[in-house]
């Protein structure tokens, strides 16, 4: 059993709705604690996350910009972050997937302790 100041930090991108919705829910059923981002309002996502045991904390920003990501870099405040979830994304276009922009996202060292949520099974 993790307690809040022993809980490992995940990150996640456009956790507004949909996919990064559901990777900030695995992650807060199974004991992180989160920071979302997203351009759109994160209110119904941290609210969920909170209901489920989470410490929350969310960014608005747009991470296609360099203030964006400049402010998650703020953000994160150098506390290791134990699960980076990089979902941040549009679908542009009517009807058509005419366009998809993810935002690209390097690991900073290659022997990052970070893992991929939902790589892992649980």
């Amino acid at each position: 059993m993790t307690t809040a100041q022993t809980r490992p930090l995940a990150v996640v991108t456009g956790a507004s709705s949909g996919i990064g919705l559901h990777l900030a829910q695995r992650c807060a059923v199974h004991g992180y604690d989160v920071l979302l981002a997203a351009d759109q309002s994160l209110d119904h996502s941290a609210a969920t996350c909170r209901s489920l045991g989470s410490n929350v904390e969310t960014l608005l920003a747009d991470l296609s910009t360099t203030q964006g990501v400049v402010s998650l870099v703020a953000a994160i405040a150098g506390r290791p972050v134990a699960a980076l979830l990089a979902n941040a994304g549009q679908i542009l276009g009517h009807g058509f997937w005419t366009r998809i922009l993810l935002l690209p996202v390097r690991c900073p060292t290659p022997t990052s302790p970070a893992r991929c949520i939902c790589c892992t099974r649980w």
